[in-house]
C-alpha cells in the first residue's frame, strides 16, 4: 500500500503541490515586500500595484479551494482540519487586500486582519514545507 501511495504522489500529486507552493512563495514574497514598503519605509506610491500582485497570488488557492468546496460539499470540506486554515488563509488574504486597497493601511482594522493573515500564512507555509523531503522532520517536530 505504501508503494502505491508513493507512486501516486510521485506521478500525480507532487508536481501539482509544487506548483501551488510556487504560488504561495510568490504571494508571501509580495506580502513581505508590501509590509516592508508600507510599514517600514512608509512608501505608499507602489501600494496598489503590490496589492494587485498579492491578489494574483491568492487567485490560485482561491480557485483550488473553491473547487474543493464545490466538489466535496460544505460539510465534508470543513470536516478536514487543514481546510479551516486554508479557508482562513485565503479569506484573510483577500480581506487584507480589499481593506488595504480601499482604506489606509495604517487603520487598526487593516493591521488586525494582517496579523490574522500572517498567522494563517505560517501554518500554510509549514504545510507546504512537508513537500520537501529534507524538511519533513522539521515540520513534524513543530507540530
Amino acid at each position: 500500500m505504501k508503494d502505491l501511495i508513493e507512486f501516486k504522489w510521485t506521478v500525480k500529486s507532487r508536481m501539482f503541490h509544487v506548483g501551488a507552493f510556487c504560488f504561495h512563495l510568490f504571494y508571501m514574497t509580495c506580502v513581505c515586500i508590501y509590509i516592508i514598503e508600507i510599514y517600514s519605509y512608509n512608501q505608499l506610491q507602489h501600494r496598489r500595484k503590490l496589492l494587485v500582485l498579492m491578489a494574483s497570488g491568492v487567485a490560485e488557492p482561491l480557485a483550488y479551494d473553491t473547487y474543493q468546496l464545490y466538489d466535496q460539499g460544505v460539510r465534508t470540506y470543513f470536516s478536514s482540519f487543514y481546510n479551516w486554515f486554508d479557508f482562513g488563509f485565503i479569506w484573510s488574504g483577500a480581506l487584507f487586500i480589499l481593506l488595504n486597497y480601499f482604506y489606509s493601511p495604517f487603520e487598526i482594522t487593516c493591521k488586525v486582519v494582517m496579523m490574522i493573515m500572517i498567522l494563517c500564512s505560517i501554518i500554510k507555509t509549514l504545510f507546504f514545507m512537508r513537500i520537501i523531503t529534507s524538511l519533513t522532520p522539521l515540520v513534524t517536530l513543530m507540530k
